[in-house]
């Protein structure tokens, strides 16, 4: 139990997150009665350094239910804040400070929270009336805010929002290479997104690869079919997929025809 707990600790201040967190849970099937404090905190960490978002959350849950100290609400806040869960992270940061006025992480991650959420909403509004330059700016702002250390998860899935909704505001400036870069680390962060999936191929789409556009039109709709299937969400998606097809079969025929020209 020590040695694994000891190679848990040498693996985090490497950054090999997986190998620190497999050690970790070693050290924690090996201890027998309740584990200390610090063991659930570190697992908190690990899970959130690895990206399992649902992981991070359930351990800090579990964490705060048996040590409700100003730290673990603090450390459930977060989990849930970078799981782009911007509301119900406030209630465990409001109760870490109403135990502890100046606790670090708790006073830290609120303002986050708050502003993150004022930006992002600010963005939406901007990219709805229009304002794509606008929406950018506001969008990169709350970026800014979130971040991007390893130790968080690079971001984790709100990170992943943020991006996706960028990008689509950079489509619509008529700029798809920054819109490409933006959705690629997006996916990299949430690869089951609609949103991000659908972003991706409309960018492909307007950066003339169609062939590769109807294969993310593919994967998207398979991703829709398994979620809540939005009727919308479907029919815009159909419509994209239909358009890239029809996009593809035109480039194809006017190759062909260059070919026969040429012959």
């Amino acid at each position: 139990m020590r040695s694994d707990l000891q190679q848990s600790r040498a693996s985090w201040d490497r950054k090999e997150w997986l190998d620190a967190k497999q050690a970790l849970l070693r050290a924690i099937a090996g201890c027998t009665g309740d584990c200390p404090i610090q063991w659930r905190i570190w697992t908190v960490e690990a899970e959130m350094a690895t990206m399992n978002w649902d992981g991070a959350v359930r351990a800090a849950e579990a964490l705060a239910e048996l040590h409700p100290i100003p730290h673990a609400l603090g450390l459930l806040g977060l989990a849930k804040m970078l799981s782009n869960d911007l509301k119900s992270c406030l209630e465990p940061l409001q109760s870490a400070l109403r135990l502890d006025s100046k606790d670090v992480l708790a006073s830290r991650t609120l303002y986050r929270a708050r502003e993150i959420e004022r930006l992002k909403g600010e963005g939406e509004e901007a990219f709805k009336s229009e304002k794509y330059s606008d929406a950018v700016e506001k969008y990169t702002d709350a970026l800014n805010i979130i971040g991007s250390d390893e130790e968080s998860g690079k971001g984790g899935y709100l990170r992943a929002v943020v991006l996706a909704n960028r990008a689509a505001a950079l489509l619509s400036m008529g700029r798809p290479a920054r819109a490409f870069a933006d959705v690629v680390i997006s996916l990299d962060l949430q690869p089951m997104s609609l949103k991000a999936l659908h972003t991706h191929a409309s960018v492909r789409m307007a950066q003339g690869f169609y062939e590769e556009a109807v294969t993310i039109y593919a994967e998207t709709r398979k991703v829709w079919m398994a979620g809540e299937r939005d009727a919308a969400e479907g029919r815009m998606i159909a419509q994209g997929w239909q358009d890239a097809e029809a996009a593809l079969k035109s480039s194809q025929s006017k190759d062909y025809h260059g070919i026969l020209r040429r012959v």
